[in-house]
């Protein structure tokens, strides 16, 4: 009640729109890379104003009208799709410098990212527990690549591990395909995610967004913790909440707050800052400016702590999602 003030009403501040696929699993996997990797975004329904963002995603299945799709294609902002979204009637509905070639030959396949897309556990190729759509590059830039597995894991074709090991050689088509602001990714990573929560398949797909999209913070907390910035006449608030999680039975428990101290923020701001500070506490922290780049220091987040960031706007400077209504 305290903080209400600084709630509501309040505007989005999001830069990323998503789509949904109607798949469950498709759109909640999505989400929770999203989410854990502390990126905002505002879900996109058909006919939306697309203008509000710099970059759409479509997770793994989003079928497309040709109005639609003609919508995106008209899109000036970045756009990330993968496996069969934008798919019909074997033909992608969005450029991304490929063309479809068919379906996976294997169950399972490998995927191995190049230097653009470095992960933090180096470049090996790893295990995808679904197979990546099949493509041909056309006029696009593969940034990784896939490897087929010797055999599917059968009866008739054994191999003594789970998943059969990779051939010697990539296969001929990409798994990380990108044209200008337009990537696609041939395994369906946001159900693999879903299902499997391999932290691989994360870091692989927010490299690709990264490369496109530039998200307005990034906030030094545990991936279980959760940010939101948003926008109010004449600041911005910024939330962050974290809690440590326990499954018991068929719920999952919050009871153990943990404290997390001294949290750096960043944030890309076009206004002057006046001011930022605790709420409701009111407590000025100490904040530095380096052209429209702010950061400051949360000294301690105990399950949910916002920040009042009090702003002037600068002369010729227009909010481009943002209205203060």
């Amino acid at each position: 009640e305290r903080i209400e003030p600084w709630v509501y009403p309040a505007q989005p501040t999001a830069g990323l729109g998503v789509y949904l696929s109607g798949c469950a699993a498709s759109d909640e996997g999505l989400h929770s890379m999203l989410l854990e990797s502390h990126i905002d975004f505002e879900v996109v329904l058909p006919g939306d104003d697309l203008s509000r963002f710099d970059a759409l995603v479509l997770p793994d299945c989003v079928k497309l009208s040709d109005e639609e799709a003609q919508r995106l294609r008209s899109f000036e902002g970045a756009v990330v799709f993968s496996a069969e979204s934008a798919l019909r009637d074997g033909t992608f509905q969005l450029d991304a410098g490929v063309k479809y070639a068919g379906a996976p030959r294997y169950r399972q396949d490998y995927c191995r990212p190049g230097e653009e897309l470095k992960l933090p556990f180096g470049n090996a190729p790893f295990l995808c527990y679904e197979s990546a759509q099949r493509t041909e590059v056309v006029d696009g830039e593969a940034l990784a690549q896939v490897w087929e597995p010797w055999l599917d894991r059968t009866y008739a074709a054994y191999c003594s591990h789970r998943n059969t090991p990779y051939r010697d050689e990539p296969a001929a088509h990409p798994a990380v395909v990108r044209k200008g602001t337009r990537v696609y990714l041939a395994h369906p990573l946001c159900r693999m995610y879903h299902e499997w929560g391999a932290q691989l398949l994360r870091e692989l797909f927010v490299s690709a967004l990264r490369l496109v999209y530039q998200p307005r913070y990034q906030a030094a907390l545990p991936s279980m913790a959760r940010t939101r910035l948003t926008r109010q006449p004449g600041r911005y608030v910024f939330h962050a909440a974290y809690a440590s999680p326990v499954r018991r039975g068929r719920i999952s428990v919050l009871e153990d707050m943990v404290p997390l101290h001294d949290v750096e923020v960043e944030i890309t701001l076009p206004e002057t800052v006046r001011d930022v500070r605790l709420v409701p506490e009111g407590t000025s922290l100490a904040f530095t400016v380096d052209g429209d780049v702010l950061r400051f220091a949360i000294p301690c987040v105990k399950c949910h702590q916002a920040v009042e960031i009090l702003v002037e706007e600068k002369e010729g400077i227009k909010q481009k999602h943002l209205t203060d209504g």
